[in-house]
This record gives structure tokens, C-alpha cells and sequence, in this order.
């Protein structure tokens, strides 16, 4: 590389010879070959005699003649080399300086080539690269001069893309620099190249609205009906936009479908009736597009024009229909039921006809035409024209359906008219403009159900809108109507929460002791669904109270509304009722008194009003069908407040009919809060046992409640078999109870219950081992296997750990009754 630098910038070879300089062709430095040997020749000749002796010197006295550079140097310096070898590190060390000064050289000749070549690149050139974007730059502000000489300089940025992913020829479209685009495309531009969001530059154009734009597109014959991302062709855009003269230059000079589908099979019909764009919709039936044309959600135009609103549009819809109607023209398709007498109608025929054999082959079948009008066109929700502009809320699409005859009685897929959209948006005025205009269809309309059974009337007062129900009441509503569930207005009203319609329903004479599918009546569906607003409630059970005795009276499954207000905490409503007289003693089919459920649920306000009523104390004892009282129903949920309150009001410690003691069920459930709570009060429960023999430690370990097993070990709980003679870690082990046998293990009375069951069949080893022996490999303690030690005897290191199949083998070679001796190691 130094050879060839420095033989670039001009050194010449005969210069450096004279004085004495050394390239790297005629010198290597590692080996000290030169190419003219016939120089050196003699010297070394000379000197070979002092080699040979300096050889001899080094075989006898041990001598390294390789020894490291650095001494080289320094012995060159210092004269104490050899002429050979000083001479050629003389000659390394003159080739290392001429090697710097060659890249000295090097480096200003190329210095020197750098700005001969910046020279002659201009000064547009350095811009671009100083600035990438500057093309898009000159789009944007409309500069062809500097964009044109950018393009002759570096002509592959008509390919550059921008951070957006558009090149040069969108992005001078959606500018509308017509001069740009057509250089662009002089230069080649690509016009089959869509952007980031699959729009060409057909699309593009449409969109800006630039006519000469879009003209010179058109003349360059590119294809105005591709589709982008969306399935949009640039008529849609025009259509959307409303640019009237580029649809008129588009049908003119382009052969487009004047009813493309676009994105879910919408035509330009669509669009301009959802952007109101009116002279395009008039222009596109000028030429012949179809108004009844429906997209693949079925939705017409008049639809897609009602449901944004744009009048204009819906005015020039039904203005067409009327002059088609006027000029004899059928608004619609015609389903002509033609036989052709060159044609056999056949399978895949899409001639048809009632009686193909009865017609003969020169007869023909009179045409049948279904005729459709705008105002009856459905929807695929089953929505007319009136139901969608009943949606909308706006009042003169609404008056411009029935100016054309809507029916304020049709109904969609959910059989709901127009009149139940309208009083579910709680719109009074709509609901007074349809009834007006069909004053002969009121009755009707109004007792008219959708397919909830809910009536006007209903959803009025579901959605708690008191001027409505007020004016359908007033124009005859029905207003003891039921739905399905036997609900009235009234009732569905107190179910639903909406005070105000229903205190309003009763002023108006709805019937108060009305009562649905379940015979439960106004206090019953307030008690059951209590919703905010306990002043509306109030007001209600006062107003339904004046001449009825609704809190006394059961439903289908015998509970009073007190049952109710119990079973859901309603304290406020249970005190009322037991003001009122409503006794606590009255059971549903299930036998369970108000008592019962509050103590259920952990009602604690509620069961301290009952307590504190007259019949409280009765109402502690009374029992179900199963024969529990209030207190087995609160140890069984954990409730340890309530089951305080009824110990503390002398609940008694009774034995339900299968015999279960509270602390059998108790922990039956787990609860330990609760058996403390009660063998501190009455310990004498602990060992007591049911009908069948079982103790609540049977109940404890049957279930897997280890704590509360624990619980009752350590309390002293007796070891005691059921009537079938099982024990209680008997029934742990054949459910393989994981945590309740390592608690018995680890218990301290374990030494006890191994003692009582060691040599029977109840053998805790032997079912640890068969049933689960890893809980025996990890938590069993070894040492009852190893025999007592003497106090003088030296102790030794328990055995920690056996095989878990060692001792399987064990067991199932010892099938008698033989004691497991293990070995002290």
C-alpha cells in the first residue's frame, strides 16, 4: 500500500534511488532481502569470517544469537554489532521513516482529489444531500424549477418514499400541483403505486377535487375503477365529497359502474345520502343509478340518509320516486314471470312459472310487479324508514315519513313499532307527532307488545319518564296491561326502581294489589328489588297501604314481603313492616321464618330488630323442615356476630332431626371462629355425637378441615368410633386428606392415637404407607420405630429418612400382623 501511495502522487523511483531511499519492492524489513545483491555482496563476504566466529561463540558459551529487538537497537547505537546486521537495522529503521512520509503524501493527495471532485458538483446536489425531504419539500411549496434539476441531478428520488409512505406523485396530487405532477410523470413516475392506505393516485385526485388533475389522469388512461384497501373506487370519493364537475368528467370520459359496490357493498347512492351531498346523488340518477340498491347489511339508502340526517338527500329520494311514479315507471325491479318459447324451462332455468305444463309455448305469463316503495323498505333489523328516523330524534324526517305514509304500526324483528323506539328514548314530542297523524291507529298502536310483551305504557315506566306515561294514559293506554311475566306497569316499575312512575301510576288508578306470574304484588318486587331512593319506596308502600294488606299476603313459594326484606338486609323496610304488624313467625314452603334467612345471610341489623320484636324469642326456637333453628343456619355460613347476638338472647344448643349439634356443622363447614365461640360457652358439646355415632371430629376430618381439627385435639375431643366402628383419621385416610393427616402427625397427642390404634386394623402406619406414602416419607417421625434409650446410653442420630419402597415391600411381604423392626445403623 506505501509502494503504490507513494508511486501515486509523483515520487520518482530514479530520485529516491540517488538518494539513498529503499521501497518496500526492493526492501523487506523482517528478512533483510535487497534486491540488488551484488551491493552487498562483498560485505557480507567480509564479514562472514566474524559470523562464523560469532557461530562459535554462541555453540560454546551457551549464547542466543535471536536475542529480543529492543537490544538490537540499542546495540546498534551503541556500534556493537556487526557491519552486516547494523547495517540492515539501519536500513528498517530509514524504511520506517520513508513509510511515514509516504502517508504523509497520501494523505494530502487525496485531500487534494476531495476538492478537485467537490468542484464539480453543484450546488443542488449538495443541498439534496444536506437535506433528504427536499423533494417533498418542493412539492409542498409548489417549486418545479428545484424539484426539475433534483431529478436531472439524482433521478432515484422520484422513488423516495416519505416518513408516511407516499411517494412524490401522491403527494403532488393531494397538493394539486398539476405542473409537478406532470413532470413527475415525464420522468417516469409510477402510477400503479398505492400509499399508505391503498389510495392511487386515481383516489387521491378525487379526493383533492382538482378537475385538471383529475382530467389529465383520465387522458393518460389509467383505470378509474380500481379498488383501494377498502374496497372504495374513486366514484365513491367523488360521491363522499361532493365535487359535482369531476363525476360529471368521470361518467363523461371514463367507463365506470355507476353503481359500484364499495365497502360492504355500499354504492354511491350510499355515500352521497350519508354526507348529504345532494347534486351528486342528482347527477348519479341522471344517470341511471339505482335508488334501491341495498348493501350487504340490507340498508337501503333512504336508511343510510334518515339515520345521518340528511334531509336534502331524503327530499330528492322521494322526489324521484314520485316522478317515476308520475311517469308510469315502476320504482322498483320487476319480477316478470316469463316463459320464452325458444327456451325450455329447465333446471338452472331462471324463467319460472306457476304451471309450466299448463302454458303453452307461444302464451305468455302477464307481468307481476312487486311494488316497493321507500317508505316500506326494511332493513336486516326489520327497521322502516320511520323506525330509523325515529332513531335519528330528528322531528322533520320523522314528519317527512308520514307525510309519505309511514305506518306507525310496523314492526321490526324485535316487534317493536316506531311508538316503543320513541318512548324508549323518552320522546315525548315524537310520540305526540306520530299519534297525531294516525289518531284512528291510537288504541291499536298503543296496546301493540313487543317481544317482551312490553307495551308502551311499559317502557315509559321502565325508563321512569313521568310526562310520557302521563300522556299515554291520557290517550288510552292500557294501563293494568301485563307482559309475559304478568308484570303491570306498575309492577314492572317497582322492580325496575322507577319510584316516580309508579307513585304517578297509582294516582292515575293503576291497580295496586295487581301481582305477576308468582303472585308477588308491589311489596314484594320493592322488598326483592330494592334500588336507590328509599324516600320513593317509602312513599309507595304508604300509597299501596291505604286500602289493602299487601305485608301480609304470601307469593308462590309462602314468603311474606317480610321474608324478603330479612333475606336482603332491608332494616329500614323490616322495621316498617314489623311497626305494621307483619308477624316473624310465618314460614315459606321451605318452613323458614324471617329469622331463619336474615341469620342465613348475616343480616345483623336485621336479626337485632327481630330479636327485639315481641316474638323474637319464639322466633329463636322455631326449626325448618330439617329441623335447624336460626342458630344452625348461622354457624353453617361462619356468621360469628349473629351467632353471638342468639347465644347472648339464649339460643339453645338443639340437635337438628338428623341429629348434628351446631359445632357438628360447624365443622362439617370449617368454621373455626364459630367452634371456638361455642364450646366456650357450652363445652359439654365437644364429645357429643349424632344419630349415627360421629363426633364433630369425624365431621372435621371427613371434610379436610385440618385447623379445626386441630382445634378440637387440642380441646381434648375423645377418640371415639362412629356406630360403624370407623375413627376419625379412619375416615382421613380413606379420603386421603393430606393436611388433616399431617396435622394429626404432628400433633402432640400423636403419641396417643398411635398408641390406641398400633396393632389393630386401624394401623396409622400401615395406611400412611398404603394410602399416602409420601406424606409418611416426609413428615412421619421415625423414632416411635427405634426403641427406648437408657439415660446412660450414648445418643445417636435418629433416623431421618427410609425408603418409601423399601418400606412398601415390607408391607406387602408382612400380609400378618408382624411389628416392622428397623435397624439403630
Amino acid at each position: 500500500f506505501l509502494a503504490m501511495s507513494t508511486t501515486t502522487i509523483g515520487v520518482r523511483p530514479k530520485a529516491r534511488r540517488r538518494q539513498g531511499k529503499y521501497d518496500a519492492a526492493q526492501f523487506h524489513p523482517l528478512y533483510g532481502t535487497h534486491s540488488n545483491e551484488q551491493e552487498d555482496s562483498k560485505t557480507d563476504d567480509s564479514n562472514r569470517g566474524s559470523l562464523s566466529h560469532q557461530t562459535d561463540i554462541d555453540h560454546s558459551g551457551n549464547n542466543n544469537t535471536g536475542s529480543n529487538k529492543n537490544d538490537d537497537i540499542t546495540n546498534v547505537t551503541n556500534g556493537s554489532y556487526p557491519n552486516s546486521r547494523r547495517k540492515r537495522l539501519s536500513k528498517t529503521v530509514n524504511w520506517v521513516k520513508q513509510s511515514v512520509v509516504s502517508m504523509s503524501f497520501a494523505e494530502e493527495a487525496h485531500y487534494r482529489w476531495k476538492r478537485c471532485v467537490q468542484k464539480h458538483i453543484s450546488n443542488v446536489h449538495r443541498e439534496l444531500q444536506a437535506n433528504p425531504m427536499l423533494p417533498f419539500e418542493c412539492v409542498r411549496q409548489n417549486t418545479p424549477g428545484l424539484l426539475r434539476e433534483l431529478l436531472r441531478e439524482q433521478h432515484s428520488i422520484i422513488h423516495q418514499v416519505d416518513q408516511k409512505g407516499s411517494l412524490l406523485i401522491h403527494r403532488a396530487i393531494s397538493a394539486e400541483a398539476l405542473e409537478i405532477v406532470q413532470m413527475l410523470v415525464s420522468f417516469g413516475a409510477d402510477l400503479e403505486i398505492p400509499d399508505e392506505k391503498g389510495n392511487y393516485p386515481c383516489h387521491l385526485a378525487a379526493i383533492s377535487g382538482n378537475l385538471e388533475i383529475f382530467e389529465y389522469l383520465i387522458d393518460l388512461n389509467i383505470d378509474m375503477s380500481r379498488k383501494n384497501n377498502e374496497g372504495l373506487e374513486p366514484i365513491h370519493f367523488l360521491a363522499m365529497h361532493d365535487h359535482l364537475e369531476l363525476l360529471n368528467r368521470l361518467v363523461e370520459l371514463a367507463q365506470v359502474d355507476i353503481n359500484a359496490s364499495g365497502e360492504c357493498g355500499s354504492t354511491p347512492i350510499h355515500y352521497c345520502c350519508i354526507h348529504d351531498s345532494v347534486r351528486c346523488l342528482e347527477t348519479l340518477i341522471a344517470h341511471g343509478a339505482d335508488i334501491y340498491k341495498a348493501n350487504n347489511h340490507k340498508t337501503y339508502p333512504i336508511h343510510a340518509a334518515l339515520e345521518n340526517v340528511s334531509r336534502k338527500c331524503i327530499e330528492v329520494l322521494f322526489a324521484e320516486e314520485e316522478r317515476k311514479q308520475r311517469g308510469n315507471e315502476q320504482p322498483t325491479r320487476k319480477l316478470l314471470l316469463v316463459v320464452n318459447e325458444n327456451e325450455k324451462p329447465g333446471r338452472g332455468s331462471r324463467r319460472w312459472s306457476f304451471r309450466r305444463s299448463s302454458i303453452s309455448p307461444s302464451k305468455e305469463m302477464p307481468q307481476m310487479v312487486t311494488m316497493v316503495n321507500h317508505i316500506n323498505l326494511v332493513d336486516c333489523e326489520g327497521d322502516t324508514p320511520l323506525h330509523t328516523a325515529v332513531r335519528s330524534g330528528d322531528l322533520e324526517q320523522v314528519k317527512l315519513c308520514l307525510h309519505h305514509g309511514a305506518n306507525i304500526m310496523a314492526i321490526q324483528n324485535d316487534q317493536e313499532t316506531p311508538v316503543h323506539y320513541a318512548c324508549s328514548k323518552s320522546d315525548l314530542e315524537c310520540v305526540k307527532l306520530m299519534l297525531e297523524a294516525r289518531p284512528n291507529q291510537i288504541e291499536l298502536c298503543l296496546s301493540m307488545v313487543n317481544r317482551s310483551g312490553y307495551t308502551p305504557l311499559h317502557i315509559a315506566t321502565l325508563y321512569d319518564h313521568v310526562p310520557l306515561l302521563e300522556y299515554l294514559v291520557e290517550q288510552g293506554a292500557p294501563i293494568d296491561a301485563t307482559d309475559s311475566t304478568g308484570l303491570t306497569a306498575l309492577l314492572l316499575g317497582a322492580k325496575k326502581g322507577s319510584y316516580r312512575s309508579c307513585c304517578r301510576l297509582i294516582d292515575l288508578g293503576a291497580n295496586v294489589s295487581s301481582s305477576d306470574a308468582n303472585e308477588r304484588n308491589i311489596v314484594h318486587l320493592m322488598m326483592l328489588h330494592y334500588q336507590s331512593g328509599i324516600q320513593g319506596m317509602m312513599r309507595i308502600f304508604e300509597m299501596s297501604l291505604v286500602s289493602q294488606d299487601l305485608v301480609f299476603r304470601k307469593d308462590s313459594s309462602g314468603c311474606t314481603p317480610l321474608h324478603y326484606a330479612a333475606e336482603h338486609g332491608r332494616h329500614c323496610m323490616v322495621r316498617c313492616l314489623l311497626s305494621l304488624g307483619v308477624t316473624i313467625l310465618d314460614r315459606n314452603a321451605e318452613g323458614d321464618t324471617p329469622m331463619h334467612l336474615a341469620a342465613q345471610r348475616g343480616r345483623n341489623k336485621v336479626v337485632q330488630y327481630l330479636l327485639e320484636s315481641p316474638e323474637g324469642i319464639r322466633a329463636l326456637y322455631q326449626e325448618d323442615v330439617f329441623g335447624q333453628n336460626p342458630l344452625h343456619r348461622a354457624v353453617t355460613q361462619g356468621h360469628v356476630h349473629v351467632t353471638e347476638m342468639l347465644l347472648e338472647k339464649g339460643g339453645i344448643f338443639r340437635k337438628c332431626h338428623a341429629g348434628n349439634s351446631p359445632l357438628h356443622l360447624a365443622a362439617r363447614y370449617g368454621q373455626l371462629e364459630i367452634c371456638q365461640v361455642l364450646l366456650k360457652l357450652s363445652p359439654a358439646m365437644l364429645d357429643q355425637v349424632n344419630f349415627e355415632g360421629l363426633t364433630a371430629l369425624h365431621f372435621a376430618a371427613t371434610n379436610d378441615c385440618s385447623e379445626v381439627v386441630d382445634f378440637l385435639l387440642t380441646s381434648g375431643a375423645q377418640i371415639v368410633p362412629s356406630n360403624d366402628g370407623v375413627y376419625f383419621v379412619t375416615d382421613a385416610l380413606n379420603r386421603r386428606h393430606y393436611n388433616t393427616l399431617k396435622a394429626i402427625i404432628m400433633h402432640q397427642r400423636w403419641p396417643e392415637i398411635w398408641n390406641q390404634f398400633d396393632g389393630t386394623t386401624h394401623c396409622v402406619l400401615d395406611g400412611l404407607i398404603r394410602e399416602i406414602p409420601s406424606l409418611y416419607a416426609v413428615t412421619y417421625d421415625f423414632s416411635v420405630l427405634q426403641r427406648e434409650k437408657d439415660i446412660d446410653e450414648r445418643i445417636k442420630d435418629p433416623l431421618h429418612r427410609v425408603s418409601v419402597s423399601f418400606l412398601q415391600t415390607v408391607v406387602r411381604i408382612t400380609k400378618t400382623k408382624f411389628s416392622i423392626v428397623l435397624p439403630l445403623g
